[in-house]
């Protein structure tokens, strides 16, 4: 009875079958890994986004107390100036010789700043960029060890030759959608800093 049964079309049937429900199970184990993927990218980009208006304004405030300081510094200046002027008249020209030369050691100190600053976003551009690779490399290991945990769970002969092909498909087009992503975050990034660079020079 039971040889009647199993025939070619039943074992053909039940081939059928097991490989349909596989591929629903790599289906399915696939959009898990977008939604994580998009997850995590969101995320990401949102960690960039805070970081650098939390460096806008950080920077923001330095520039303006640095402003302030020398502001005061400038108007002590002005004020131990005229004193002098009053008590020496006699040292008028000295004195603007000197204040020429404040002007050019402030304009030089300026531009000291303004590289500094500029020196400055590029490290914390270096970090973010470092803190994205850490991230995205953590990812795939993640997603590899998932894959495996599914490789050991579906122990077949025939079967497993395939979903192994399949798999190996799955993470060669995840690698490639991840650099994809690491190359836009690090464009995106690269333009917010030169905006950021340009608004610490304009500010």
């Amino acid at each position: 009875m039971l040889s009647c049964l199993i025939t070619t079309p039943t074992i053909i049937i039940i081939i059928i079958i097991i490989i349909i429900i596989i591929i629903i199970i790599i289906i399915i184990i696939i959009i898990i890994i977008i939604i994580i993927i998009i997850i995590i990218i969101t995320i990401i980009v949102t960690i960039i986004i805070i970081t650098i208006n939390i460096i806008i304004i950080i920077m923001i405030i330095m520039r303006e107390e640095e402003e302030e300081e020398e502001e005061e510094e400038e108007e002590e200046e002005e004020e131990e100036e005229e004193e002098e002027e009053e008590e020496e008249e006699e040292e008028e020209e000295e004195e603007e010789e000197e204040e020429e030369e404040e002007e050019e050691e402030e304009e030089e100190e300026e531009e000291e700043e303004e590289i500094r600053w500029i020196k400055r976003t590029y490290i914390y551009a270096i970090i973010i960029i470092i803190i994205i690779i850490i991230i995205i490399i953590i990812i795939i290991i993640i997603i590899i060890i998932i894959i495996i945990v599914i490789i050991i769970i579906i122990k077949t002969t025939t079967i497993i030759i395939i979903i192994i092909i399949i798999i190996i498909i799955i993470i060669i087009i995840i690698i490639i959608i991840i650099i994809i992503i690491i190359k836009i975050i690090i464009i995106i990034t690269i333009i917010i800093i030169i905006i950021i660079m340009k608004l610490i020079i304009y500010i």
